[in-house]
């Protein structure tokens, strides 16, 4: 689910991969967000009345159809969480269960529990559209957590499937956190989460593989 792939369960671990965000303590590549190209200047009025020109055809991209793309996550969900750092000698893995529903046909909402290392965890996320700034988003919130992850697409035209957060850590320094959402079938689908590095690149550091609890053929992947 800043963290919905689109959205789920990154909570166990969301303060690790803050601290992997900013670990190195040396800059890192500028967020992809704040390369997003800048809105274009309106043009000043003109001091003198002019004859109204014919509106130009609007360029916009139409509205995703956000029902449709949402529903298929719509379930109950049991989730394989794997956890990889080079601080481990193998990577960390545990699992947890979502519940996702679609609120009103806009808003995907997921509540999450799970336990890592005997330690019970809850969270909630929803993701979305936001018919304002015509760019997906995602909010992750978690009980372990006083600072919520807002996750945003790159551009424009970018769908739910891969999404960008910018984090800061307990030291001041900015990094960023990117989540791919890919389907494996209809049924499952899986979520990556990967840091940017200082010598260049980006480092997966975590991946979510969730399951549809009951499985139902009927299910298209979007």
């Amino acid at each position: 689910m800043s963290t919905p792939r689109l959205t789920f369960p990154i909570g166990t671990l969301l303060a690790g991969l803050l601290a992997a965000c900013g670990a190195a303590r040396a800059p890192v590549a500028q967020s992809p967000l704040q390369a997003k190209p800048a809105a274009e200047p309106q043009a000043q009025a003109s001091a003198a009345p002019v004859e109204a020109a014919a509106a130009p055809a609007s360029q916009e991209a139409p509205a995703p159809d956000v029902k449709a793309l949402l529903q298929p996550y719509e379930g109950r969900w049991t989730t394989r969480i794997t956890w990889a750092s080079p601080d481990f000698p193998k990577p960390l893995e545990w699992a947890g269960n979502s519940t996702l529903r679609v609120l009103g046909g806009r808003w995907l909402v997921t509540h999450h529990e799970g336990a890592f290392m005997g330690m019970g965890f809850e969270a909630q996320d929803v993701t979305g559209f936001d018919a304002r700034t015509k760019t997906w988003r995602s909010v992750w919130a978690d009980k372990v957590n006083d600072s919520m992850l807002v996750f945003e697409a790159p551009t424009a035209s970018a769908g739910l499937d891969e999404l960008i957060a910018e984090t800061v850590d307990d030291k001041g320094a900015k990094s960023w956190l990117r989540r791919k959402t890919a389907w494996k079938d209809p049924n499952t689908f899986e979520m990556s989460f990967s840091v940017p590095q200082p010598a260049g690149g980006e480092q997966q550091v975590m991946t979510i593989t969730a399951t549809r609890a009951q499985a139902s053929a009927g299910v298209a992947t979007p």
